[in-house]
């Protein structure tokens, strides 16, 4: 949990760190809007001044949110979006370098889930979770993808939506998800240990490994049946922007690219139903590709 730190306590220099911004809803949709606004080249093309220019236009309608918070969420934020662009990411990957024609922004997917073959079940959140469990046995996935728990409707919940960002860089597809969440009271505070919470109590795992299923059906779409649409993606990266710092690895940044087997035995419930024989004989390809590594 953050240290709570009362706003006469904050120096100037501490007001303007992003980490202590305030949050919730409305300030994460904020911050997405601004990367979803923003060419990620301007911050290397344009001059300092032009940059935060084009921050402090997409930042007007909130100065109502943002009240007496503004005059330091403008350099904040400047900063932040910086810091995030020229972070070097796994992969070699800095966004900075990636052009707009070769990004989508709020990438809509609607993850079809077929009705079970005749010698399957349908696929439940209690399927799903066991399916993860015998994954998580194989060693093919961390414990942390399995959530103890999903609601009824859960499911539904997950394969519908919206993936933050999926471009293309270093000869790769991503997905990156931004979030906002307020996770510590500097950003030394994002650590791996950190995010790895964050991870599991909100079943991010979960939710990216759907992601990249998605990704996967949409580039098959595009590139044919045939296509070794997995060997063209480069996993799914979760920024926790508030505590991403240029020149500092790992902060407040979460990497995974799931073995093959993972994403195909989902893709494969999804499509035909649980099987637990099927996912059983998917963890067993894990190990094969484990021992190739």
């Amino acid at each position: 949990k953050p240290q709570e730190v009362s706003e006469g306590e904050l120096t100037e220099e501490q007001k303007r760190d992003i980490v202590h911004l305030q949050g919730g809803t409305r300030i994460g949709t904020m911050l997405h809007e601004i990367f979803e606004r923003t060419d990620f080249q301007d911050v290397v093309r344009k001059s300092e001044a032009d940059f935060e220019d084009h921050i402090d236009r997409l930042l007007r309608p909130y100065r109502e949110l943002l009240g007496q918070e503004y005059a330091f969420a403008l350099p904040a934020v400047t900063e932040m979006v910086r810091n995030v662009l020229g972070a070097e990411l796994p992969g070699g990957v800095v966004l900075s370098r990636v052009p707009m024609s070769q990004r989508y922004s709020e990438l809509e997917f609607d993850l079809s889930v077929g009705a079970p073959d005749p010698d399957r079940q349908v696929l439940t959140e209690k399927r799903l979770i066991e399916l993860l469990r015998i994954l998580s046995e194989a060693h093919a996935v961390d414990p942390g993808y399995t959530p103890d728990y999903l609601a009824p409707g859960a499911i539904n919940g997950f394969i519908k939506g919206f993936i933050d960002l999926f471009f293309y860089a270093e000869g790769k597809y991503w997905v990156i998800d931004w979030k906002s969440n307020s996770v510590a009271a500097s950003a030394r505070g994002y650590t791996p240990f950190a995010m790895a919470r964050q991870m599991a109590h909100h079943c991010y795992r979960l939710q990216y490994l759907i992601y990249l299923v998605a990704v996967m059906r949409f580039l098959r779409s595009r590139l044919g049946p045939e296509a070794d649409v997995y060997g063209l993606m480069g996993g799914a990266v979760y920024l926790f922007i508030r505590g991403v710092r240029k020149g500092v690895r790992d902060q407040g940044i979460v990497f995974d690219r799931p073995k093959r087997a993972v994403l195909e035995c989902l893709d494969d419930a999804f499509s035909h139903g649980y099987s637990e024989k099927v996912v059983r004989q998917y963890a067993a390809q894990v190990r094969k590709e484990e021992s190739h590594d």
